[in-house]
């Protein structure tokens, strides 16, 4: 249920009461003397202004300012996977295109390799377009960070449509858009894809089951889409979510079961046959790969002590290749920081707010982080073993990216749960203060003695405390900003405030890490650098790659990012041969054929 435009009083009520009605809740728990509306009917605080437009002018202007070389085209991105998998994938698909070619295969990487049944390389996503038309080294990079506005603006959409508040959906749009995983997946053209239709695929596929008509055609098509775009962990969350958010919803209300149920498999079905030409040929590929029920490991999972990074970022971390920051044995992802402030406000929506969302969103982002650190954690070992299918995955650390969706939405809550019930409540301000500051700056303050007194090899203390203070500064910040975007008298000034509360989020995001997505000149990926002599071709020769070579291009690092980057390119790392045309015995993929990667391993082996 969406606001309709409508700012008079009493609609205002009803589309509340319908909100929490939706919800699942009971009517118990929904306060229709709401102690945030004055007498006159109206809200204490002005969010009604935060329309989408102006929400998606705000999250593009904070999109632009994060990366405004990459959008003019300056720089573009190059660290890790986005220069050694993600672009030279889209570079082949490009070269294939231009040639009226389907890739299918992939002649130049380990003997010959299925491409498109990789699902990762984007080949049917109709959003590739954009990057085979455009010039490549730009619009790949502009391609992630669309897609980035593309999750931050779903988020707004979904948290609008849940909390029926504009400033708390404009507070989960940032915290989507902008948290350290989602930063962090701006390397992979297919995660971020992925995880920008995510909040979509939730909303739309939702509300299919709920009104069917032209909900459902959307939630086909966005479904569609994202299923597409070749992230199967993130679909499988957002499936998941969507299948719990069902089966509560049918034990709740107990009405209309089979018509919901009916609708949702209709949308599963639509939505899988319309993907069919993409899944089919990866089961067949999976089903001959490297790949089993036993392939999954424990290893890259959430250190023992990472619940602490979502506190202070750079506890027990190190200071890996250009600068950016890791923690120790998990290189997924090189951070997963969603706020303090959001933290805070998820668990005063957890503790406060009675709706079936909201609980299940709770449960849903303890149990990804636990299930995140593996077999430490246990769950994910016996996960492993009550369903072997989950063999098939591999890095438990994955798992924290359904906490970054729940965090958002549950922070929303807790902001529309302050909106309403902290004016006049001078005893609970002063509650609020003590344990919503006092306890989380408490909690930091104690990881940074731990910190120093028990140091990892490669901590760097002075770092980590400054960045905690920094942390720290914009966390008290914003919850003294908080009450008062809601309580000053004039609309203007609450306008200010409220933006003033984005942009300190923005910022915190982007300043708690060093940068996590350096970027070069386009120079670095212009095609045809290497010239080799006699050049390896097809049925002839393939160049080959030593494993200590290959292990010294993955350890070795060079200030300058160009010379970094160039260097590992003519030593043909990774698959940046697919730049050069130019045949190799092994490369980078999620999914080898079984017999030749054995003999690829065969070949590249002491």
């Amino acid at each position: 249920m969406q606001p309709n435009g409508d700012d008079s009083p009493g609609r205002e009520l009803a589309r509340d009461v319908a909100a929490a009605a939706d919800s699942g809740a009971p009517n118990r728990h929904f306060d229709t003397s709401d102690p945030a509306r004055t007498k006159k009917g109206k809200t204490s605080g002005d969010t009604e202004w935060l329309t989408p437009g102006r929400f998606a002018c705000i999250l593009a202007a904070c999109i632009f300012a994060a990366y405004p070389e990459v959008a003019l085209g300056v720089r573009t991105f190059f660290f890790r996977d986005f220069g050694y998998f993600g672009y030279p994938l889209a570079f082949h698909h490009r070269e294939s295109f231009w040639r009226c070619e389907i890739p299918l295969w992939n002649p130049l990487s380990e003997c010959g390799l299925p491409f498109l049944a990789q699902w990762n390389t984007l080949v049917l996503y109709p959003g590739s377009i954009f990057y085979l038309l455009l010039p490549l080294s730009w619009s790949l990079g502009v391609f992630c960070l669309l897609h980035q506005f593309l999750g931050g603006l779903g988020m707004y959409f979904l948290a609008t449509h849940w909390t029926q508040n504009r400033f708390a959906a404009c507070a989960a749009g940032v915290v989507f858009a902008f948290n350290g995983l989602g930063l962090n997946c701006l390397m992979w053209p297919n995660n971020i894809a992925a995880l920008g239709w995510m909040p979509w695929v939730v909303m739309q596929v939702e509300r299919a089951w709920n009104d069917g008509g032209r909900h459902t055609s959307l939630a086909v098509v966005f479904g569609t889409l994202q299923m597409l775009a070749g992230a199967p962990e993130i679909i499988l969350f957002t499936w998941t979510v969507l299948a719990v958010l069902l089966a509560t919803q049918m034990l709740s209300l107990r009405q209309k079961n089979r018509l919901y149920l009916k609708r949702f498999l209709a949308v599963v079905l639509l939505v899988t046959g319309l993907a069919a030409a993409q899944l089919l040929p990866f089961l067949d590929l999976l089903a001959h790969s490297q790949r089993d029920t036993s392939y999954a490991q424990s290893s890259w999972s959430m250190p023992g002590t990472g619940w602490a990074n979502f506190l202070v970022p750079l506890f027990h971390c190190f200071s890996a290749n250009q600068g950016v920051f890791f923690q120790y044995e998990q290189w997924w992802t090189s951070s997963y920081y969603v706020g303090v402030q959001t933290l805070v406000l998820a668990l005063l929506a957890a503790w406060r707010v009675r709706e079936r969302r909201v609980l299940l969103l709770a449960a849903f982002a303890v149990l990804s982080v636990v299930l995140a650190l593996g077999d430490n954690g246990y769950a994910y070992q016996w996960l492993r073993q009550a369903v072997p299918q989950f063999g098939w995955l591999r890095y438990p650390i994955k798992f924290v990216t359904l906490a970054v969706f729940c965090f958002p939405l549950l922070a929303a809550y807790g902001v529309r749960w302050i909106q309403r019930h902290m004016p006049g409540r001078a005893g609970f301000y002063v509650r609020w203060v003590f344990a919503g500051w006092g306890g989380p700056l408490a909690l930091m303050a104690g990881l940074l003695w731990f910190a120093r007194h028990y140091p990892y090899q490669w901590d760097e203390w002075q770092q980590t405390k400054q960045n905690a203070a920094i942390r720290a500064i914009f966390f008290m910040s914003f919850l003294a900003l908080l009450p008062a975007a809601f309580q000053a008298r004039q609309s203007r000034l609450q306008r200010l405030l409220q933006i003033a509360l984005v942009f300190l989020m923005w910022l915190d995001f982007m300043t708690h890490a060093p940068r996590q997505n350096p970027t070069v000149q386009r120079a670095a990926f212009e095609p045809g650098l290497l010239r080799l002599s006699p050049t390896p071709g097809h049925g002839v020769s393939r160049a080959m790659i030593g494993p200590d070579a290959d292990m010294k291009f993955r350890t070795a690092s060079v200030r300058e990012g160009i010379s970094h980057y160039i260097g590992n390119r003519l030593g043909l790392f990774s698959n940046c041969n697919l730049l050069e045309d130019i045949p190799k015995v092994n490369g980078f993929f999620s999914l080898y054929l079984r017999e030749a990667h054995q003999s690829a391993r065969c070949f590249t082996r002491r």
